[in-house]
């Protein structure tokens, strides 16, 4: 309240087309960060292929163009491999319908699906129900989809993808975001290079041909900091942080010159850390994140939640008086925003 009627107020969209995604989709801490980083709504990786698809782009698509041509003349068959049952963010409906529909006018005769669900006995969702016609193979996303370095799991769905696509066929994955399938193809180019892996946008791998390049951030807010020589600090207190920097610093994962980035055991531990750093250095912007509140959102105990929100107030104030103390611009983000309470249907309460 004090902040409020102290200072210029404001409230800023976090969901939606005011940052970059598609009309009505929730936002997300990727989004977030990347337009608040930006100064900008950034179109994301789905939303980008939508106004490509919207503004008839997608079928003079060079990429697509050169491999349904070569397919359509060799008889090879195009190999359909991404998430079935996602948020539209992660993969969508109407992106794999428009790769459908350009293959079939392109003249492109087999075509096959490789669908990547939660667990092998989840429902295919209605939106790609006309998959059916195409699957010839089942993946779990644990497997899949995996980012964390375990190659034992990439190699295995790559085995079972190695013995059905033949050297005359072309393997097109349609995951709208960049990191869901990067380690699988990156594996995939480093195991079966002469068979070509197109990418529905940039995952980041040498050597995949980009259908749609991703809306690029040149100067994030960040890179303006470390060209003016200023020291900037960005402290969290959860693993996530490292993929909020990414995307606040345009999606650069190394930290700018005279850029600190420093983890937290919690948020009570935040306070602390900035009046010691600020007494060693000056540091005129800080960027503080922290998952903290959304976790205990997430839980469903309201009580829980008040308890949080008492004790973020606290601290908030502390950052305050510390960053107005130094001059220091404080800029506080979290991953989420919801509360949700539990409810028990069966009793009613």
């Amino acid at each position: 309240d004090y902040l409020a009627q102290t200072y210029p107020l404001g409230l800023l969209k976090a969901s939606g087309e005011a940052v970059g995604l598609p009309k009505g989709v929730s936002g997300n801490p990727a989004s977030g960060h990347l337009a608040l980083g930006a100064g900008r709504a950034v179109l994301s990786s789905s939303a980008k292929v939508s106004w490509e698809i919207q503004h008839n782009h997608f079928q003079e698509n060079r990429v697509l163009l050169k491999y349904f041509k070569k397919l359509q003349e060799s008889g090879g068959t195009l190999h359909l491999l991404g998430n079935v049952s996602s948020s539209e963010e992660q993969a969508s409906a109407s992106h794999f319908q428009a790769i459908l529909t350009l293959a079939h006018n392109l003249g492109v005769k087999n075509i096959a699906l490789h669908a990547i669900v939660p667990k092998i006995s989840a429902p295919i969702p209605p939106s790609f129900s006309s998959i059916f016609y195409f699957l010839l193979s089942t993946f779990c996303s644990e497997e899949a989809e995996d980012q964390t370095f375990h190659y034992d799991r990439t190699t295995t769905v790559i085995r079972a993808l190695s013995s059905r696509i033949k050297p005359h066929d072309v393997l097109l994955c349609f995951n709208n975001d960049h990191w869901s399938l990067r380690q699988l193809a990156q594996t995939w180019r480093h195991l079966r290079h002469a068979i070509p892996i197109l990418t529905l946008t940039d995952y980041g791998v040498e050597g995949a041909h980009i259908i749609i390049s991703a809306d690029q951030v040149k100067k994030p807010l960040s890179r303006l900091i470390a060209e003016g020589e200023m020291a900037q600090l960005k402290l969290y207190d959860t693993v996530q942080f490292p993929l909020a920097a990414y995307f606040f610093n345009g999606k650069n994962n190394q930290p700018y010159p005279k850029e600190e980035w420093m983890a937290l055991e919690n948020l009570q531990d935040m306070t602390k850390k900035i009046t010691q750093e600020l007494s060693c250095k000056a540091f005129p912007f800080i960027l503080a994140f922290s998952s903290f509140i959304s976790e205990t959102c997430r839980r469903g105990r309201m009580t829980q939640v008040v308890e949080s929100f008492s004790k973020l107030d606290k601290i908030i104030k502390e950052l305050v008086a510390i960053a107005l103390h130094c001059g220091a611009l404080l800029m506080l983000t979290s991953s989420y925003g919801q509360a949700e309470e539990l409810a028990d249907i069966r009793l009613g309460t």
